[in-house]
């Protein structure tokens, strides 16, 4: 959501998208205590992810913010769950698209591209950053000081629960790459839960990739699951897209809080072929303008 019009004065807490490589210089009182910033929700049924229910907001104070207390503060009823950051790592040209931005709620972090090149947000969210919401009414997002502390640089904290995680990326004829996270936690479920799936921004779809929740059809950048299923077996469809023919690689960027006897496969239901990804790469050659949307899919495996 934007302003109609601008007096010339930065909005504590709204966020702003400003082109080039500048250092701007700030002026003004330093800002503490509880601070407020309107998002509109503007969809038939909110949150709406068609793109009318997206707001820009930013960190008001001199300190980082961490992302948990945030979300904690500012529940189901005023955003969607997830925090996502403006990060173009220039892989797909000039615009905005899906792949240039990175996405983190409370089961972890993606990346804007995979293959571990861009930096995967932990929840400390520094001074001056924006990020963008989906609002789910029109209501106030709420800052506190309660939120403020830690480093301006990424740190990872200390959490009370040791997730699993596991970052898988596509890459398409070594030009477009994609990565999701699929998480593990005590307070997840197979279903969609509110702060652990997070959903790919609906924007230029020139490359997509994605895990698919449930019977939808949407693309996910960030799924979470029971503990439990660590215990036995869990697949998760994947879908992906793109304008471009070519190779396309699935590989395995990172993974954490996961045990030597999970095994990790991707399966491509055409071929039969069952891929350890641990032991490397599944490559594969797609077609150019198709959607790949129950071909593939990830298998974790005790």
């Amino acid at each position: 959501a934007a302003p109609a019009s601008g007096d010339g004065n930065m909005d504590v807490g709204r966020g702003y998208m400003i082109a080039g490589g500048s250092s701007p210089t700030f002026t003004g009182t330093i800002n503490t205590g509880t601070i407020t910033e309107g998002i509109t929700a503007s969809g038939t049924s909110n949150p709406d992810w068609t793109g009318t229910d997206w707001n820009l907001i930013g960190n008001p104070y001199p300190s980082s913010i961490d992302g948990t207390s945030f979300l904690a503060s500012n529940g189901a009823g005023v955003i969607s769950g997830t925090l996502y950051f403006w990060s173009d790592d220039n892989t797909i040209g000039t615009g905005y698209a899906a792949t240039d931005y990175a996405t983190w709620n409370l089961g972890g972090g993606t990346g804007a591209s995979g293959g571990g090149s861009s930096t995967v947000p932990n929840g400390s969210i520094p001074v001056g950053q924006g990020f963008i919401v989906q609002a789910s009414a029109t209501t106030n997002v709420v800052f506190n000081n309660t939120m403020r502390g830690g480093s301006n640089s990424q740190f990872f904290k200390t959490e009370k629960e040791d997730i699993s995680r596991l970052w898988i990326s596509a890459d398409h004829v070594g030009k477009e790459s994609s990565q999701i996270l699929i998480a593990f936690s005590e307070s997840a479920t197979e279903n969609e839960d509110w702060g652990y799936d997070s959903k790919k921004l609906p924007l230029d779809n020139q490359f997509v990739f994605g895990s698919i929740l449930g019977s939808g059809t949407e693309p996910y950048a960030i799924q979470s699951f029971s503990k439990l299923d660590l215990e036995t077996r869990r697949e998760v469809p994947l879908t992906i897209y793109s304008e471009n023919s070519g190779v396309t690689k699935f590989q395995i960027d990172n993974t954490e809080n996961l045990g030597a006897d999970i095994n990790i496969y991707l399966y491509d239901k055409v071929t039969g072929k069952h891929q350890n990804l641990s032991n490397g790469p599944y490559a594969v050659y797609l077609n150019a303008n198709q959607q790949y949307a129950s071909r593939f899919s990830l298998q974790v495996i005790n």
